[in-house]
């Protein structure tokens, strides 16, 4: 066995499983850094399923399992990130191993994408509560290894929308039924396999998925292989440093000197609406996923399909080619496109 080193795990939701995860984490020898993320608050309604104290209610996720984390292992450090992992500049979520406990398929294709992207392993988490299941995936990147898009069909891709809430019933989605029990054994066997890529023991990862079934005491395991038809590519992106001043640099000078631009993962939009107040937004701006009305809080979408914009060129007018990368919503750790180049975006260095 390999001597322990320190290591840097990103964990993406910190909600049933998430939660009961943080505190075998931080307790693991060899591990240096954590990174959290989760752009949700704990509630009342958690305390009977989530590794929570009372004090939590109505703390970000992320600022409640920092402050457990470091009252643990107070040399760890940790990075907390209040927001949606699809919302994140790709480069944020660079890590040595990622930890996926989210509550939809999108979420999950969107931990994949990045873990593949970059190059880094990823554990996939999940338990279905009325089977009494509790499962574990690890993935290692790989233009030849098996990706969590391979074993998906047409039904799957038409559900990625859906969300599986810890133990809510909310119309048209299936609740995952979660108890502290079941999601504790998920948290339990992820980290066991964050333990073994911890010390170099990669022989013995969970290749594949592992189930256990906690009603029967069986445990099963299932191995995948790459789906040649896989819709998604596989591909390792070779992503070189850009050093620049997002605050200064204008979309007109970046063009002059990279040619067309794309952003890994998004779209412009040159026109937003809010999808509750109706508040309107003119100008051009990098297109979250989830970004929010400033008054509302409510979803911002683009009104129309040619309000969309797929990548900056001169073809765009000169009042947005005079804008700066950091006007229209750009910011370190973006990674960038240019002539099948890809930069993730840095400070300045002085």
């Amino acid at each position: 066995m390999q001597r322990e080193r320190s290591l840097h795990i990103a964990v993406v939701g910190l909600g049933a499983i998430g939660s009961q995860l943080l505190p075998l984490l931080a307790r693991m020898l060899g591990l240096a850094h954590l990174t959290l993320i989760d752009p949700q608050s704990f509630a009342e309604g958690n305390l009977h399923g989530q590794n929570i104290f009372r004090c939590d209610i109505g703390d970000l996720k992320v600022a409640a399992m920092a402050r457990r984390a470091l009252a643990i292992n107070p040399d760890l450090e940790v990075t907390a990130l209040p927001a949606a992992v699809e919302d994140l500049p790709l480069a944020a979520l660079r890590a040595d191993l990622l930890v996926a406990c989210v509550d939809s398929r999108l979420a999950r294709l969107n931990v994949n994408e990045i873990a593949f992207r970059l190059g880094i392993p990823w554990i996939d988490t999940g338990v279905l509560g009325v089977a009494h299941l509790a499962r574990v995936t690890v993935y290692f990147p790989g233009a030849n290894e098996p990706c969590a898009e391979c074993s998906m069909d047409a039904r799957d891709y038409a559900l990625l929308e859906y969300e599986y809430p810890c133990g809510a019933r909310v119309a048209s989605q299936a609740p995952s039924d979660t108890t502290a029990v079941l999601a504790s054994l998920a948290a339990s066997l992820a980290a066991n396999e964050c333990q073994k890529l911890l010390v170099g023991d990669r022989q013995y990862a969970a290749v594949g998925q592992v189930t256990v079934d906690a009603r029967t005491h069986r445990m099963f395991s299932t191995a995948f292989r790459r789906n040649p038809d896989c819709r998604f590519d596989h591909r390792r992106w070779e992503i070189a440093p850009l050093h620049c001043s997002l605050q200064r640099l204008t979309i007109a000078r970046a063009l002059a000197s990279t040619g067309p631009l794309r952003v890994a993962g998004h779209r412009f939009v040159r026109q937003s609406v809010c999808t509750k107040c109706g508040l309107r937004f003119d100008g051009l701006r990098l297109d979250r996923p989830k970004s929010r009305c400033p008054k509302c809080g409510a979803r911002m979408i683009a009104p129309a399909f040619d309000a969309m914009v797929d990548r900056l060129d001169h073809s765009l007018p000169p009042e947005c080619l005079d804008r700066t990368l950091a006007q229209i919503g750009l910011r370190a750790g973006d990674v960038v496109c240019a002539a099948d180049r890809y930069y993730e975006l840095l400070p300045e260095v002085s």
